[in-house]
């Protein structure tokens, strides 16, 4: 995260995203539907049985994680992560959040699951 962050992936991770579910866009509102149904993390991982980018749900620690998914990016949505400054409005704060995203460590992220796994 970053006050500088906000703009789209670029390099290897953008081209994956766009494989993989079609475009940046995409990716994105399905990301954003997974954090609206969520109640602990929207995350998005790289899933080394399918060698594909998917963004889960993740309840509780251990309800909707992907065996062999290496988390590339993740959203806290438990509201003890956005109630205090947003109230009820999750919706912004997830919005907001795509503005502070610094790609950078995400980008790491998925290369070192590749380069394992690939």
């Amino acid at each position: 995260m970053s006050p500088e962050g906000g703009d789209e992936p670029e390099g290897e991770l953008a081209d994956r995203i766009e494989e993989d579910f079609g475009s940046y866009e995409a990716w994105k509102g399905e990301f954003e539907a997974a954090a609206s149904a969520a109640s602990g993390w929207a995350l998005l991982v790289y899933d080394t049985f399918s060698n594909q980018l998917r963004n889960v749900v993740v309840d509780k620690h251990d309800q909707g994680a992907i065996w062999g998914g290496h988390p590339v990016l993740a959203l806290d949505v438990w509201e003890h992560s956005y109630y205090h400054d947003y109230g009820p409005a999750r919706g912004e704060f997830v919005d907001n959040f795509f503005e502070v995203v610094d790609w950078e460590e995400p980008s790491d992220r998925y290369e070192q699951a590749v380069e394992l796994f690939e």
